[in-house]
């Protein structure tokens, strides 16, 4: 006869051992799902490329173009005739019956009026158009910013971390140290505030680095922005110097005259003078055929051809061509103040990419030499040529290497893609 208590043992064992197996089960599919689901490291321009996508300011700008065609096409308008309805009363004959007719005008002859509209319409179409350009291209800009100041701030943390690892080690070795009365606490409080230096850091690094990531997850609408950073590499000058040296052997005076400020500034010039030819011709006198049609009992049909002028009280027409003039030359003005100062942004870039070129060499050789010098440092210390002092001197002088090294890699990095995006800035329509 079995045992129920043995028999109930064993049914609870099977159920824990179905239990563990279902678990186990799950606990692989998420490990198989994990290895599966793999970030995505993004580039800098699919970063640039995403934000143009999805960001409203380009949406606004084509919207900004759709309302431009229309007042063309508003303008156009102005060639065909005009169809009016009119109910008019004689103040002599107070009794009598208001007449009403059809009025068709047709403009003849306005002194290319009609045309300098259109042509000033259109010039606002081209001036929507650049104003595109430069939103994107702004917007390229903004990504690339929000991107230098990621990896700035990733790679202190990262050195930060490193640091604090360095640090650790030597809190171990001089706790027993401290046992075995061969140093004192004060040597030990070097260690601990150099920790605590280091923890500070890492964590304003990291706010950095959650602000950045903010900012392009704004730009760019991905969330996964955070991950794909951790997991992205940046270059060093060396694998570029073939491409640094092309760009810094162009001719960035021309260059200067398709970037998108400078573009649309000059397209506000050519509307200013289009809408400074229209107010022109809009002093002139017009010659006009109209048909009147009677509605009613008088029903007849009137045809007449004309000529008119309008009188501007006070010489306002004068007046207004004045100021638009006086607009012309400021846009004019203020374009020449835009090439320079975007020539200077340029000039600034280039001057950036050599030296932080030449910056990181000579901090990568100041890395490796004062690493050498602290390791060298370490072992003095134990030989008893060395203070403890000299030796956190020593390690101090690394993370500022490393920290120095990480900004100027990415200072190059940043510097690039922006030049990049000068070269490549001229607007297409």
């Amino acid at each position: 006869m079995t045992d129920p208590l043995k028999h109930q043992d064993i049914t609870k064992l099977s159920h824990a051992a179905a239990k563990a197996t279902r678990s186990t089960v799950s606990l692989c599919c998420l490990l198989l799902a994990s290895l599966i689901t793999e970030v995505h490291a993004y580039t800098p321009q699919e970063l640039m490329d995403a934000a143009v996508q999805v960001h409203p300011s380009i949406k606004a700008a084509d919207q900004s173009i759709d309302a431009a065609s229309k007042g063309v096409d508003a303008a156009k308008g102005l060639y065909w005739p005009t169809l009016s309805a009119t109910l008019e009363a004689s103040s002599d004959k107070r009794n009598a019956i208001p007449a009403r007719y059809l009025r068709l005008e047709q403009s003849l002859w306005d002194g290319g009026y009609t045309a300098a509209t259109v042509s000033a319409a259109d010039a606002q179409v081209s001036v929507a158009w650049a104003q595109k350009e430069q939103q994107i291209h702004q917007l390229r800009l903004q990504v690339v910013e929000a991107w230098q100041k990621a990896h700035v701030a990733l790679g202190r943390v990262s050195v930060a971390e490193l640091h604090a690892r360095r640090l650790n080690e030597h809190e171990a070795m001089m706790a027993r140290r401290i046992q075995a009365e061969a140093s004192t606490a004060v040597e030990m409080q070097l260690i601990r505030s150099q920790i605590l230096q280091a923890v500070i850091e890492r964590k304003r690094a990291k706010t950095s680095f959650a602000l950045a990531v903010k900012k392009l997850s704004q730009l760019t609408g991905k969330s996964d922005i955070d991950a794909a950073l951790q997991k992205s590499s940046v270059e060093p000058p060396a694998a570029s110097a073939e491409e640094r040296q092309q760009l810094l052997a162009l001719n960035w005076l021309s260059i200067v005259k398709s970037q998108a400020p400078v573009v649309v500034a000059q397209a506000q010039v050519e509307q200013g003078f289009k809408q400074l030819e229209q107010k022109r011709k809009e002093a002139g006198p017009q010659v006009f055929a109209r048909l009147e049609r009677g509605i009613g009992s008088d029903a007849t049909s009137n045809g007449f051809v004309g000529v008119r002028y309008s009188f501007n009280a006070g010489g306002a027409q004068a007046s207004n061509v004045a100021a638009v003039e006086a607009k012309v030359g400021a846009l004019q003005s203020e374009a020449d103040s835009i090439r320079l100062e975007v020539q200077d942004l340029i000039e600034r870039d280039l001057g950036e990419l050599n030296e932080s070129s030449l910056r990181h060499e000579n901090l990568s050789l100041a890395v490796q030499s004062s690493r050498e010098i602290y390791e060298s440092y370490v072992r003095q210390f134990v030989a008893g040529r060395k203070s403890w002092l000299d030796v956190m001197n020593a390690l101090g002088t690394v993370a500022s290497n490393e920290y120095a090294l990480n900004e100027s890699l990415i200072t190059y990095a940043a510097a690039l893609l922006r030049l990049k995006l000068y070269v490549a800035a001229a607007p297409q329509r």
